[in-house]
């Protein structure tokens, strides 16, 4: 790049001047320096922040002593925690008022607000007046952090612990060296455990939902592995090169059942995993159908979508209505496949012995999730779909995958 008449640039393609640019002072949005000058002018702020508790009328919030925590830097928010009196509040505006002189960064009141939890509305008014700033309402649940409450709910540990039981053995791996792993695990060492370790913890009539799960999942380990040392090494034989495996774990914990022996059709080679999930859902009764609502109370007409004339239900959303007869009978007449008595039990019995044939059971499980498909597309979406319109896709992605089989 070189410099034509100030302050206009020009850029220097192959040794030839093209076109020219104003230069202005600051940076584009995406600048691959931005980050770093946000993370070093952050880095001003949270130092003077650090000190603080060397104030003489700054006081910590009462949940933030033992922590020696002052504040949150996140890419778009600074959270400050401060005990709710006009001091230690007027000691976090002069030091953002410091921070301002240095930087020449101003806060944007608009966008500032103050969040109270058991301050006398007095004091509130003589706080907001002083600084004018405006009360919000406290929206961070995200943070894992329970500023104000004595009780941890669920919303506080869903960061940490996920849908399955080995998220919350991933947890307890966690939990053995508390110092230097987390905020929110030091949180949880200071305030719930209070120093105690997790395997002695014991339930009370005031844990909240989620720590009444963590401790059950707790006493599960502890029931596998018959102590806490072993339990430790049950968590480090789920520990492959310093990182948690959550499904070696999750095979210690799962209830395991016989194999059934349509399984291998389920999960066969070429089958589509949406496909497959769609066919487990019917083989174990699980979807949805009008007659399970009407048991909820979800819905009060039980009629079929796809013949509109019959009650639905799994086996004759599936093989007993007019328009699955028709789908089926195309498509089985295409590969060649026996259909049984139109049941999925006798289908399934019928092609169990030709399991080798791997376009059977993939061409079945496809014509299972299109009867679903355009089953919920006519109630959701009011379209509708041909017999014939419908078996030519069914045919083409079953030769897709077919021939994608082939050569995986």
């Amino acid at each position: 790049m070189a410099c034509v008449t100030s302050p206009y640039y020009s850029l220097l393609i192959n040794g030839e001047v093209h076109g020219f640019f104003p230069g202005k002072c600051g940076l584009r949005q995406g600048d691959p320096l931005s980050p770093y000058l946000f993370v070093i002018c952050m880095e001003v702020l949270s130092r003077l922040l650090r000190r603080l508790p060397r104030a003489a009328n700054f006081s910590y919030h009462p949940k933030c002593v033992q922590l020696n925590l002052t504040h949150l830097v996140f890419a778009d928010d600074l959270l400050v925690f401060t005990r709710g009196d006009l001091p230690s509040v007027k000691a976090v505006a002069d030091c953002i008022d410091t921070f301002s002189h240095f930087s020449g960064l101003h806060a944007n009141l608009a966008k500032t607000d103050l969040y109270f939890r058991g301050v006398a509305e007095t004091v509130r008014e003589i706080i907001l007046n002083a600084t004018g700033f405006s009360m919000g309402a406290f929206p961070f649940r995200y943070l894992g952090l329970p500023l104000f409450n004595a009780r941890i709910t669920q919303d506080m540990y869903q960061p940490l612990l996920d849908k399955i039981k080995a998220r919350i053995m991933n947890w307890a791996n966690h939990s053995r060296s508390y110092a230097g792993k987390a905020l929110l695990a030091l949180w949880i060492s200071t305030y719930v455990l209070k120093g105690a370790s997790l395997w002695d913890a014991q339930q009370t009539i005031s844990n909240s939902w989620y720590w009444t799960n963590v401790l059950k999942m707790k006493d599960l380990l502890l029931g596998l592995a018959g102590s806490p040392d072993q339990a430790l090494h049950l968590l480090d034989a789920c520990t492959v090169q310093t990182k948690y495996c959550t499904d070696t774990m999750y095979g210690y914990i799962r209830t395991r059942r016989p194999l059934v022996p349509w399984a291998p059709l389920i999960h066969g080679i070429g089958c589509h995993p949406k496909h497959s999930f769609t066919g487990v859902m019917v083989m174990n009764n699980g979807l949805p159908t009008v007659d399970k609502l009407i048991s909820r109370g979800m819905c009060f007409i039980n009629r079929c979508a796809l013949c509109e004339r019959s009650c639905e239900d799994i086996p004759h959303l599936f093989f007993n209505c007019d328009f699955s007869k028709r789908v089926l009978t195309a498509v089985a007449q295409r590969v060649q496949m026996p259909l049984g008595s139109f049941s999925l039990n006798s289908t399934m019995q019928a092609i169990l012995p030709t399991r080798r044939n791997v376009k059977y059971y993939t061409s079945l499980l496809a014509i299972i999730y299109y009867l679903r498909k355009v089953r919920n597309d006519r109630i959701f979406k009011g379209s509708k779909s041909t017999v014939e319109a419908l078996t030519i896709v069914i045919r083409k992605v079953v030769t897709l995958r077919l021939y994608g089989s082939t050569f995986s």
